[in-house]
């Protein structure tokens, strides 16, 4: 994802109601979880078409599908 807007929606509706931030300061645990995501993005590797099935969501509005076969329901 690219876009701060949806990061920071996303981490506020999703992230701090996890085990590793429910009692956590919002603030901090945004901080904290923008951190942890940079590291993520270190080790992070792009799936390719030589990788197999693979459905790519690019910012919640741009999804890519590549060689799935049956059905798959999208909201």
């Amino acid at each position: 994802c690219d876009s701060q807007k949806i990061l920071d929606e996303n981490i506020r509706k999703v992230k701090l109601g996890t085990l590793d931030y429910r009692d956590c300061d919002p603030e901090e645990a945004v901080k904290d979880f923008m951190e942890r995501r940079e590291r993520y993005k270190e080790v992070y590797a792009e799936v390719s078409d030589a990788d197999g099935s693979y459905l790519k969501i690019i910012n919640s509005r741009k999804f890519i599908a590549n060689n799935i076969r049956g059905y798959l329901p999208l909201k």
